[in-house]
């Protein structure tokens, strides 16, 4: 009875996790909360359908506390911009699904919309790879925009590597933005580039 459940405030993975100390509940203390609509079946399919990235982090590490900060902005099928965190259930699923759009493709372009504000996706998408004719560097840049490069911290999640640090500067985990953007070893690079680009036009604001 998933009613029982919300009644119970289980509503988020968290719920069924350890608050101080890695590792999920037992079915004991969430058949204590959720009684008489508990079925261990079912929080034992629950667990099943996770990721096993998530699991493992899970298993091994304790949630963080709660915070605004981690809230972020989606548009609705309204194009308004609006909280996540005030979304209900069927207010996600008329984004993700009757809107036709894809999960996955919702992720990256929720992520660069928080970094750069309204984007024309339709229009940039046909345009990023119009006169690129390096299939390499198309490649890198279609990557790069999926956020789905194999930087250190992907491989880190699937235990190809021993860390997520990034071997360039030692400093940071090495994410996509910061291969690109936010590692010292390119700073200089980007340096140089705002400056030729402040020569040919100085009215920009770089």
């Amino acid at each position: 009875n998933s009613n029982a459940w919300i009644e119970a405030k289980i509503t988020t993975i968290r719920d069924v996790c350890y608050e101080f100390t890695p590792g999920f509940l037992p079915s004991n203390a969430i058949e204590e909360l959720v009684s008489p609509g508990f079925f261990a079946n079912f929080y034992s399919k629950l667990k099943s359908r996770l990721p096993a990235e998530w699991k493992a982090k899970i298993t091994t590490e304790c949630s963080k506390e709660r915070s605004l900060s981690d809230d972020f902005y989606v548009r609705n099928t309204k194009d308004e911009y609006v909280l996540f965190s005030s979304l209900n259930c069927k207010a996600i699923y008329n984004i993700l699904i009757l809107k036709d759009q894809n999960v996955v493709a919702q992720k990256y372009r929720f992520f660069w919309e928080q970094q750069l504000g309204f984007i024309n996706w339709p229009r940039l998408l046909k345009s990023l790879f119009k006169r690129n004719h390096d299939r390499k560097s198309a490649n890198i840049q279609w990557k790069l925009l999926q956020l789905c490069l194999p930087t250190y911290d992907r491989l880190y999640k699937r235990r190809v590597v021993q860390t997520p640090v990034c071997q360039r500067c030692n400093s940071y985990d090495e994410t996509s933005i910061h291969t690109f953007f936010n590692c010292s070893s390119v700073s200089k690079l980007w340096k140089f580039v705002f400056k030729l680009v402040k020569n040919i036009n100085p009215v920009l604001n770089l």
